[in-house]
């Protein structure tokens, strides 16, 4: 290689040749500061990781609530014109997953719609339905929110609550036929693996007809525990 400015090149070996080296004590606290940050990053670090592990996580907190108490017209299989009630199981702590998740019936009391006072027909243990459940776990995990089958109105077939199953205690008081107006009082808990919801009671008031527009026929309504 050539060098065609030959001054350039004394120049900078005349500069390089008259830098001092560091000497013996900057060198001494440059590596002190640089092996000092190293250690002081490593202990953050260190500690940040034992008050991650230490510090316990936020459980989850299950809610119930009606998802639309004018409900949801449909059809049966049949074509049989229906309306589904829907209740939604939430979490007010989304970033803590709720696991293994199932909604109980454990009480039931029944009455007249003008009744103030219902009577208890039924205490157990039933789950209910998980909307669309054909297609879904029996269990399920609750970081937003899931919707629950609740009860229908048919057009022909009349009021149902729909619980996963139905044991014999509970047999007469799922199904009421259209003419036959009832109150009922659900008392119902959403249970997880970490948590359990608080008891809510949800009020069915119907009126034993049936209507393209139920709103005036079947109100369903949470009230407190």
């Amino acid at each position: 290689m050539v060098f065609r400015h030959p001054q350039f090149v004394a120049f900078g070996f005349l500069f390089f040749s008259s830098c001092e080296a560091p000497s013996t004590a900057h060198q001494f606290w440059w590596n002190w500061g640089t092996t000092f940050g190293a250690a002081a990053a490593t202990l953050a670090a260190v500690g940040a990781a034992l008050y991650a592990a230490r510090r316990k996580p936020t459980p989850p907190v299950l809610t119930l609530s009606v998802l639309r108490e004018d409900g949801e017209r449909t059809q049966f299989s049949t074509g049989e014109d229906v309306h589904f009630y829907h209740l939604v199981v939430g979490n007010a702590e989304r970033s803590s997953v709720a696991t293994r998740v199932q909604v109980f019936l454990t009480a039931l009391d029944a009455g007249l719609p003008s009744d103030k006072l219902l009577t208890e027909v039924w205490r157990g243990n039933v789950p209910f339905r998980w909307r669309d459940q054909e297609f879904l776990p029996l269990f399920q995990k609750i970081g937003g929110a899931r919707d629950l089958d609740l009860c229908s109105v048919g057009k022909v077939s009349g009021l149902s609550l729909l619980p996963l199953f139905v044991p014999n205690s509970l047999l007469p008081y799922v199904n009421w036929k259209l003419g036959t107006p009832c109150k009922l009082m659900l008392y119902m808990q959403a249970r997880a693996n970490q948590v359990d919801s608080d008891m809510v009671r949800v009020e069915i008031a119907w009126d034993g007809s049936w209507a393209a527009d139920m709103s005036t026929h079947l109100y369903p309504k949470l009230l407190n525990s």
